[in-house]
């Protein structure tokens, strides 16, 4: 069985056919349309009219606070047209098979849970770093979403006074590796610098760049201790894009060293790794979950 995955985010949505073991046949991206649902809609259609490999049903990893049974979207997260939305409903009338949603940062656990590092793990934390601070707790080896379906949204989490820094005050807006990148460009003059030129900056350790990525490992490692201090987990895993890059992943590890080492009392240390599956993450759990909502409920 193949099923058509989509990993919609605020810039980009990647896509890919997927087999029902998890293995990806093909994959490609395009912008994300940012004027309405029905331009979204429109490039979904469009992505699927144009297959050539048959599939049984389509996914969708997306952001915002998600109804995984209804396929209802309460908040659309950095996609604010798709607020209060039955979007599972809306891509059936026009494609005619089988849709499933999910949260975008529970399709990263989902694919550490199916066959990534989360796997036998009865309490994990995932932490999907991009143009926010997604993530998902694990528990008794299943995903915790709480109950208003709001469990994981490391974004919305304050670490400062709302009032004095506004939106600056969110975890979401200090953990983010676009505002990380947007901090060194400025750094450096540049306004048009990607990720991969930020880490080249890094791993040179330019003098303009560097305390400010050693503030970003300060912030990041002062709220997974607190995570760790709430929770428990036994493991951490780093997802999104960037975490690829080693300098990151060792740098969230010293930062977290350097933190436990200064508080005068024993505690157990947050244990961190990387996602396995990094950048496909959220279409490999996007399918995962199609099988358990629809693929054997279907008989697909």
């Amino acid at each position: 069985m193949n099923i058509l995955a989509f990993d919609i985010g605020g810039t980009f949505i990647k896509y890919g056919w997927i087999k029902d073991n998890g293995d990806i046949i093909k994959a490609s991206k395009v912008k994300t349309p940012r004027e309405s649902l029905e331009s979204l809609l429109d490039v979904i259609e469009k992505i699927y009219k144009e297959s050539e490999v048959e599939v049984k049903g389509l996914t969708f990893s997306i952001p915002g606070i998600v109804d995984v049974e209804n396929g209802y979207i309460f908040n659309g997260g950095s996609l604010q047209y798709n607020n209060e939305t039955y979007f599972a409903s809306k891509v059936e009338e026009r494609i005619k098979l089988p849709v499933t949603i999910e949260n975008d940062a529970r399709c990263a656990a989902l694919a550490e849970i199916w066959h990534g590092k989360m796997k036998d793990i009865d309490a994990g934390i995932v932490m999907v770093l991009g143009t926010g601070v997604g993530g998902s707790l694990i528990k008794d080896g299943k995903l915790h979403k709480g109950r208003h379906l709001f469990s994981g949204e490391f974004s919305y989490m304050l670490t400062r006074d709302l009032k004095t820094y506004g939106l600056a005050a969110c975890f979401g807006e200090q953990g983010s590796i676009v505002r990380l990148v947007e901090r060194i460009g400025h750094a450096i003059g540049k306004s048009n610098i990607d990720g991969v030129e930020a880490f080249k900056y890094i791993s040179e350790e330019d003098d303009r760049v560097l305390p400010i990525f050693q503030s970003y490992l300060k912030d990041l490692a002062l709220q997974i201790y607190n995570l760790q201090a709430i929770y428990d987990p036994t493991l951490i895993c780093i997802g999104g894009g960037a975490s690829k890059q080693d300098i990151l992943i060792d740098g969230i590890r010293s930062a977290l060293t350097s933190l436990y080492d200064s508080i005068p009392v024993k505690m157990t240390r947050a244990k961190i790794q990387r996602c396995k599956y990094s950048n496909d993450s959220n279409l490999i759990g996007a399918v995962y979950n199609f099988i358990n909502l629809r693929g054997i409920k279907n008989g697909l």
